[in-house]
């Protein structure tokens, strides 16, 4: 199967080449940069610039048989920062990535939406697909958003579209330096000998997955049985504190970490862990890496690469 990677050169998409590749796919890739913590993939053809230049996007787009779009160009607390600005880079690319599938007439898109926040709050009890979606941050709201418009798009010219609300991913190649992904960031503190610093008590409830359980997800999802539309959470079905991630980190480091408190900020719902039955039925998928296998798997990452503030890089 021939598949574009949207974002392709990002944290997730690093994980999907690999995953593709090694299921014998074709895979292009589509990013404005290279990777950062890896030489590109040379089994993957890599088109590098803006993916809403047009011409690009066809040139990309040609003989392809499902297209995965990853590219977001926000975080949570960006989007909230600057709500104007997640909806001009996001929201009017995704239309435009669609627009390009309905020139294209590509067969199927599998979009990366939010499980984590397109929701909001839940009862404490694993949530399904069935659950509403009632957003409380910008970044959520911008996500379903963009669900509404492939949701449109694929009815009205005929292609198949998967949306996939992710939990929350961590694992190997994620910036450890960047704005999102606890796990990662509170590992690369520690290997620094910095505190780590949670918002609130540390009682948060979240969902995480390790990428590569991500990845087999996705590769399932393009393979598995037709549907016009689906939409499902991807997982691991479990809920961890803050708290616990902690103790995780300390577990896998091997050592005492400070914590420092800061103030619970208004667009964190308390409690979010994603029902998977309905991946596990359709895509006969179950992940399979527990938590400490993969906070241990992402420290080991870290200090290979020695990305400390000291590292010459």
């Amino acid at each position: 199967m021939n598949v574009l990677l949207i974002g392709g050169s990002g944290f997730i998409g690093s994980h999907l080449k690999d995953r593709l590749v090694a299921g014998g796919h074709r895979v292009r890739s589509l990013d404005r940069v290279p990777e950062r913590f890896r030489s590109d993939p040379p089994q993957v053809e890599h088109l590098y610039g803006e993916v809403g230049n047009e011409a690009l996007l066809d040139a990309a787009l040609a003989g392809i048989d499902v297209v995965l779009h990853l590219a977001w160009c926000t975080v949570p607390k960006s989007a909230e920062d600057d709500p104007t600005f997640d909806i001009q880079s996001n929201l009017i690319l995704t239309t435009e990535i669609l627009k390009g599938v309905v020139r294209h007439r590509v067969p199927h898109i599998v979009f990366f939406s939010s499980g984590g926040t397109v929701y909001g709050p839940a009862a404490r009890e694993a949530i399904p697909e069935t659950h509403p979606t009632q957003p409380i941050c910008s970044y959520g709201v911008t996500k379903l958003a963009a669900e509404k418009y492939v949701a449109v798009f694929a009815r009205r010219h005929g292609f198949r579209a998967t949306i996939l609300r992710c939990a929350n991913p961590y694992g190997e190649r994620q910036d450890p330096r960047g704005a999102q992904g606890a796990i990662t960031v509170f590992l690369h503190r520690a290997a620094c000998g910095d505190p780590i610093r949670i918002w609130g008590d540390g009682d948060v409830v979240r969902d995480y997955i390790h990428v590569d359980d991500l990845a087999e997800a996705v590769a399932a999802s393009i393979t598995a049985t037709p549907a016009s539309l689906r939409i499902l959470n991807v997982g691991s079905g479990q809920g961890a504190t803050l708290n616990l991630v902690v103790s995780q980190v300390r577990a896998a480091c091997g050592r005492d970490i400070e914590t420092i408190h800061e103030p619970g900020r208004a667009v964190d719902v308390p409690w979010s862990v994603l029902d998977i039955r309905a991946a596990a039925r359709e895509l006969g998928w179950s992940p399979r890496v527990e938590l400490l296998e993969g906070v241990s798997r992402t420290w080991a990452w870290i200090c290979r690469e020695d990305l400390r503030p000291t590292a010459s890089r």
